[in-house]
């Protein structure tokens, strides 16, 4: 009788931890082309400069400050800024979900979405 419990026991384990266990994919692109169309900013810019504001274990988290080229949208200020995650060293290890990493380098020309 102990067998049959402790493998009624392991089978119930396995259903639990497999029915518990989340995993954050990334989504569909017409999800991310529904946020870059609702966004209030949108326009080609140049990079004019770019601050690391934290550096993780996951991702570096930087400040970007744009000089528009081109409005896209309405109300586009000459300079504006935003910020943005990249992933910047081996020992990074992003987490999984739908997080989209941006690699900027000052003079780069871009298109870009401020929401």
């Amino acid at each position: 009788m102990k067998w049959k419990e402790r493998w009624c026991t392991v089978i119930a384990g396995v259903l639990l931890l497999s029915a518990v266990h989340v995993v954050e994919a990334v989504m569909p692109p017409d999800v991310y082309s529904r946020m870059s169309e609702q966004s209030k900013i949108k326009a080609t810019a140049v990079v004019e400069e770019v601050k690391t504001l934290e550096i993780t274990r996951q991702s570096t988290w930087k400040s970007v400050v744009f000089s528009l080229k081109h409005p896209m949208s309405k109300g586009v200020p000459e300079k504006f800024s935003g910020t943005c995650y990249s992933v910047d060293h081996e020992w990074q290890q992003p987490p999984a979900g739908g997080t989209i990493y941006f690699y900027p380098e000052k003079g780069d020309l871009v298109y870009v979405t401020v929401a």
